[in-house]
C-alpha cells in the first residue's frame, strides 16, 4: 500500500511539474505573439508609408519629367538656331 501510495505521489509532483512547465511555455508564446502582431501591424504601416511615398514620388515627378523634356526640346532648337547663325 505503501508502494502505491509513493508511486501516486511521484506522479502528482511530476503531473505538477508538467503542469507548472505549460503554463510557463503557454505564457512565453503569449508574448511572442503579442511582439509577433506588433512587428505585423509595424511593418503594414511601413508598407502603407512606402506606397503613399512612391505615389508622392510619381506625381512630383511628371512635372519634373515634362521640365526635362521642354528643357531638351530648347536646348536642341537653340542649337539648331545656332548652327543656323554660323552657316549663315
Amino acid at each position: 500500500m505503501q508502494a502505491f501510495h509513493k508511486n501516486a505521489q511521484k506522479q502528482l509532483q511530476r503531473t505538477s511539474q508538467n503542469l507548472t512547465d505549460s503554463i510557463s511555455a503557454i505564457d512565453a508564446f503569449e508574448e511572442q505573439l503579442q511582439s509577433a502582431g506588433a512587428r505585423y501591424t509595424f511593418l503594414q504601416q511601413i508598407k502603407a508609408y512606402i506606397a503613399d511615398l512612391c505615389d508622392m514620388l510619381q506625381v512630383i515627378t511628371r512635372p519634373l519629367e515634362l521640365s526635362a523634356c521642354l528643357s531638351a526640346c530648347w536646348c536642341m532648337h537653340l542649337r539648331s538656331a545656332r548652327s543656323h547663325v554660323l552657316f549663315v
